[in-house]
């Protein structure tokens, strides 16, 4: 199942690079200004009050393929996130 689509994921190609799958990101919420910090993993690695987040969540799509400095504006249902990725690290 799960294991055939796994693949290698070259470190190097993800420091300073895009949100992908293993990352960590540092965001400031726009709104209230709290500096938040998340890892982005798979559906069934998720878990919340540590900190991991889904890559099929809303917040987790809605990060994945932006950069360092970018501003995010992530709808989720009770209206609209807006982050900065402060830094992508490993």
């Amino acid at each position: 199942g799960k294991l055939i689509r796994a693949r290698i994921i070259e470190e190097e190609k993800i420091a300073g690079g895009e949100v992908r799958i293993g990352a960590k990101v540092k965001l400031k919420d726009l709104e209230s200004g709290e500096e938040l910090e998340y890892t982005l993993v798979s559906e069934i690695e998720a878990d919340f009050t540590c900190g991991k987040i889904s890559i099929t969540s809303p917040v987790g799509e809605g990060l994945l393929g932006h950069k360092e400095n970018d501003i995010v504006q992530i709808k989720i249902p009770a209206g609209n996130l807006r982050y900065k990725i402060l830094k992508i690290s490993r």
